[in-house]
């Protein structure tokens, strides 16, 4: 059996493979899934007995995947052959659809627990994440953030300005 980060990265390399409108309808569907996963980690309880706007917006994002979803059809098939008793899904006309089976092996990497490993990078791309707090896809990336971040644009400005002062009065050893 595949270990988790061998599954996430395969389904990723899955979905990079996809272009045009297909792979806009599959990045949706996964952006809404995580979406609802990241809701779904601080609405407690109380929230949904007092059908409070975390659960709405919870009950949004399922009614937007499940309208996306309507558009896969399939059927289980059961693929005798040296493996014996291997089960996959099958879309529905019969053919080859590489859509139809990123969709399915994101939904089965759902239903298995895996989907918090995916990760969502500033830059667009997917990527393993070994903890909920990686936010980005590579260091490259994640210094491209902070260097263009107001934060550290302020901070760069202050600190220029402590150099300009600290040179002119020649305090700089």
């Amino acid at each position: 059996m595949l270990a988790r980060k061998q599954k996430v990265e395969s389904a990723i390399a899955m979905l990079n493979s996809l272009h045009g409108a297909a792979s806009k309808r599959v990045r949706e569907i996964l952006r809404l899934t995580l979406a609802a996963l990241k809701t779904a980690r601080v609405t407690t309880d109380e929230d949904f007995r007092q059908s409070s706007a975390q659960f709405e917006k919870l009950r949004k994002i399922e009614l937007q995947v499940n309208e996306l979803l309507k558009r896969y059809v399939g059927v289980m098939r059961v693929l005798c052959d040296e493996s014996l008793g291997l089960v996959s899904w099958e879309p529905r006309p019969y053919r080859s659809d590489a859509e139809f089976r990123t969709v399915v092996v994101f939904m089965n990497l759902l239903a298995a627990g895996h989907f918090p490993s995916i990760g969502e990078c500033a830059c667009g791309t997917y990527f393993y994440a070994r903890s909920t707090s990686w936010r980005f896809c590579s260091t490259k990336c994640r210094e491209r953030f902070w260097e263009n971040s107001e934060e550290r644009k302020e901070r760069k400005r202050q600190n220029a300005r402590r150099y300009y002062w600290l040179h002119k009065t020649t305090n700089v050893k």
